[in-house]
This record gives structure tokens, sequence and C-alpha cells, in this order.
């Protein structure tokens, strides 16, 4: 990012609280898309739900122009390292380096107690976007996707992180 931006995790907080607090005024709680942009891209955040202290967050998608299939690489390794905060450490499950497309699962998914599983997973595309997003498979069934709960200040990180991986390998 340009060091003049504002982070993406300060505009997703403002954003997130006049959004919660004009549907507390209603008397309901918030659900919707929150998007952060500045001159080096966009952060696009799925809330299911969210209040003063957390959120139920679905699919978080950071984008910027100008990226290169030929990083894709290099942004895996960067997420694997930095994303270590998540329910489960991330490690790369398929690279193709042709496409510049890389996908990125949990390294030991979890456990449910139907014995189904549930895992985070990331997708880099072109080396200008990342994607990550919860699922949760049940077996003799497909994969749906679940939402995430994180605090306000873990969403912020995430947030910042996936931009910057975009932007480490400028």
């Amino acid at each position: 990012m340009i060091p003049s931006d504002e982070k993406p995790s300060q505009k997703i907080a403002d954003t997130l609280d006049e959004k919660v607090r004009q549907a507390s005024s209603s008397g309901r709680s918030f659900a919707g898309t929150i998007e952060a942009t500045s001159p080096s891209g966009k952060i696009s955040v799925g809330i299911e739900d969210a209040d003063r202290l957390g959120v139920l967050v679905g699919p978080i998608t950071a984008s910027r122009p100008e990226g290169s299939p030929a990083n894709v690489g290099a942004q895996a390794a960067e997420a694997v390292r930095r994303l270590n905060y998540l329910q489960e450490p991330l490690a790369v499950i398929e690279s193709e380096d042709r496409r510049g497309r890389a996908i990125l699962r949990s390294a030991a998914p979890r456990t449910t107690s139907s014995g189904g599983r549930e895992y985070n997973e990331a997708i880099l595309d072109g080396g200008d976007s990342i994607s990550i997003r919860r699922y949760r498979s049940e077996p003799g069934a497909r994969r749906k996707g679940v939402p995430t709960n994180l605090s306000r200040e873990t969403l912020g990180r995430l947030a910042d992180d996936l931009s910057d991986i975009l932007d480490s390998t400028k």
C-alpha cells in the first residue's frame, strides 16, 4: 500500500461501526458487504452478523490492479507465513504456475462432532486477488461455506494482511 493510504482495517472498522449503529437503532443486527478502497486496491468483506465486539464473516477478498501471475508463488508463501493466527495454519495445496493460481487450505482441518471437517481455504488468482473463506464438509454431502467468528481486531488484521500480501511482490 502507499504509505499515505489509510489502512483497510481502519476503513472497515469505521464503516462497520456506522452499519452496526444504524442496524442497532432499528432493533436489528447488521449483515451485508463492506468494502474498503484505496489507490492501491480494494477489500471486500461479507458480514453475516456483527455487533460491537465481533463479526461472523463470510468471504473476504483483497484485489488490486496490475498484479502478475508470476507473483503467485511468493504471495502463497507470504500468506502461509502471515496468516498464522487463523483457526488452523495454512498450507499450499495446489499451485498452477502457468495460470498464476494457488489454493491454500488449513494444514490440519478441524474435525466436527458429526465426523465432518472445517477448514479455511484461500485462493490466489492472477497475482491480483486473494480471497479466504471457511468451509464445512460432512460425509456424503457437498462442502458449504460457513461463517468465521472473528473479533473486530482480528478482522482488521486479516484485511490489512491480505492487502499487504498482494503488495509484497510489487
